[in-house]
């Protein structure tokens, strides 16, 4: 397709922009295909949110009822255009709860494209954590139903199992 060079030949700047990361029309491609694809993103946007981009229901008026072993991570750039209290008065509402924010010099609302090699780092980190407490859950699951099998249950059928697979 001759899209990607007309892309290009319209925006330089996103050439230059990323060209410490990206080969020369590899950006351009990944334009195109995305804007070609039909818009079921957007479209599921659209229903989230009002008239004016705002959510029709926050999720920081239910973010009291997630449950209090899910840990949740907020990354923000430092010049996005989001309000990055959320991610504090999360941290209010779910004492009890690991939450974490994280705030990136630098970056804008693309956090994933201003600072790549930051936002990859904490990625990382939070997978990280979120298999640890994986296996945390997994030895404490195998560990009480050792315990139960001890004291002479049953142990269940792998189907009654306690699903323990990773997020």
């Amino acid at each position: 397709s001759y899209a990607p060079s007309v892309l290009a030949r319209i925006r330089p700047d996103l050439a230059r922009k990323f060209s410490d990361t990206l080969e020369n029309n590899l950006l351009y491609e990944y334009i195109y295909h995305l804007n070609a694809q039909p818009p079921s993103a957007e479209l599921g946007f659209l229903h989230l949110v009002n008239l004016f981009r705002w959510a029709r229901r926050p999720m920081i008026e239910r973010i009291g009822n997630l449950d209090s072993n899910v840990p949740i991570t907020f990354i923000y750039g430092a010049h996005t255009w989001m309000d990055i209290s959320v991610g504090e008065l999360t941290r209010a509402l779910r004492p009890d709860s690991h939450v974490d924010v994280q705030i990136v010099p630098g970056a804008g609302h693309h956090v994933y494209v201003d600072q790549h090699d930051e936002f990859n780092r904490l990625v990382q980190q939070i997978a990280t954590m979120v298999s640890d407490a994986g296996d945390e859950l997994s030895q404490s699951v195998a560990q009480a139903l050792a315990d139960a099998v001890a004291e002479g249950a049953t142990p269940p059928s792998s189907a009654a199992a306690p699903d323990t697979a990773r997020p």
